[in-house]
């Protein structure tokens, strides 16, 4: 998946999510180096609209700095789980219930337009809350 083709997609879904939800309009992608930022798939600065996104996956290197990996791209339902979570995060700053909800209307959104939204990346956020949470099954 070319760079340019995966960033004019982050584009073209954020504003329609952006639309069809009344959220800030004007946003700004930056990638999300390793060196910046090794453990997170994205960031969302609300005051500016900059919205910070990883697409290609890191590895850690032998003297302990994380690079950009060679397996390629992160995968598409990632990349897209990871913008509708800081899409979310226009509108509600924490993690809570209401933010699980909202971030799962918008999974259920970018889902309707055709792309594939991963359930595991953001755990509870994106789907509900008791989504994760093993269930105990008694014995009979």
């Amino acid at each position: 998946m070319a760079d340019a083709t995966v960033w004019h997609d982050i584009f073209i879904i954020s504003q329609k999510v952006t639309r069809h939800f009344g959220l800030k309009r004007k946003l700004r992608f930056e990638p999300i180096l390793a060196f910046t930022c090794a453990r997170m798939d994205g960031d969302c600065l609300k005051s500016s609209g900059l919205i910070r996104l990883r697409v290609h996956r890191i590895t850690k290197g032998k003297d302990g700095t994380w690079k950009r990996s060679n397996r390629g791209a992160v995968a598409r339902s990632t990349i897209m789980a990871s913008l509708g979570h800081e899409l979310a995060h226009l509108r509600i700053d924490d993690h809570g219930p209401k933010f699980r909800e909202f971030t799962l209307e918008i999974a259920n959104f970018i889902r309707s337009l055709g792309e594939p939204v991963s359930r595991k990346i953001h755990g509870p956020s994106f789907g509900p809350s008791h989504y994760n949470k093993s269930k105990k099954r008694s014995r009979k």
